[in-house]
Formats: structure tokens, C-alpha cells, sequence
């Protein structure tokens, strides 16, 4: 019982960390990088149909409005390889500060497009460091509670 609730602690925080990385836009930074093609694709096979749609769109990727969620997922694996810049860098200057303000990221008023995208960029990649982070204390924590001779 001990071990499901490390587990689940672990779990929670990777949830936090990747929630605040992703926001409503999962699926993209992490997840574009080109390497373990067969691993990542059995990450968006473990998507929601809202995630596999909310992937879609942020790819500016069109489906039907009446498709399963095996349509999307179809649809997302055509499309895999081929968005492989980052979503935000599509995204219009609104989207950019409205992704930078859930997070309470600091930019200028003025700032222009590209330099909302820097900000967006270092922000979205300073989610996995502590999303690993946090998972390798978890991990540290149970090996050294369970390491008994």
C-alpha cells in the first residue's frame, strides 16, 4: 500500500509539472522531438479523444467534426512526423501571451512575435527538467525507504 501511494505521488507530481508545461496544448514540445518514434506513438494512442483533437488543432491539422476517437488517432499518426516544428511557433501573437499569462511568465507589452516565442520556448522546455526532477526524487526516495538487506 506504501509503494501505490509513492507511486501515486510520483504520478501527481509529473501530472503538475507536465500540466503546467502543456496547458491545453499536450502533446506537442516534449513529444516532437523525432526520436522513439514507436515510443511516442504509443503516447498519443493513450490520448483522450479532447487531446488527440486539442493536437489536431494546434497543428492546424483539420478532421471532421463527427470523427471517433480512432479517426483522430488515425489522423494525429499521418500528421506525426510532419509537424515537426514546436506548435507554438504557428500559434498568432494572442495565443502566445494568453499561454504565457496561465503560466506567469513576465513579458513586455510590446514585445513582438518572435520574442514571445523565445519566452514560450524556454518555458516549455523548463517543465521537463522539473518534471523529471521531481520524478528522480521519487524514485531516489523509494530506493533508498526499500533498499534493506
Amino acid at each position: 500500500m506504501v509503494i501505490f501511494a509513492v507511486v501515486l505521488t510520483a504520478f501527481v507530481q509529473v501530472t503538475l509539472a507536465s500540466n503546467w508545461l502543456f496547458g491545453t496544448d499536450k502533446g506537442t514540445s516534449l513529444l516532437n522531438q523525432g526520436t522513439l518514434t514507436d515510443t511516442l506513438q504509443l503516447v498519443y494512442n493513450a490520448w483522450h479523444k479532447t487531446e488527440l483533437e486539442q493536437w489536431l488543432d494546434d497543428h492546424d491539422i483539420p478532421y471532421p467534426a463527427a470523427a471517433d476517437r480512432k479517426d483522430l488517432a488515425d489522423a494525429v499518426s499521418k500528421n506525426w512526423d510532419k509537424a515537426s516544428t514546436a506548435a507554438y511557433e504557428t500559434w498568432e501573437d494572442n495565443r502566445l501571451r494568453t499561454w504565457l499569462e496561465k503560466r506567469a511568465v513576465e513579458f513586455d507589452a510590446e514585445a513582438k512575435k518572435d520574442q514571445l516565442v523565445d519566452l514560450v520556448k524556454s518555458n516549455w522546455y523548463g517543465a521537463k527538467a522539473e518534471a523529471e526532477s521531481s520524478w528522480d526524487n521519487v524514485k531516489e526516495w523509494i530506493f533508498d525507504t526499500y533498499d534493506t538487506p
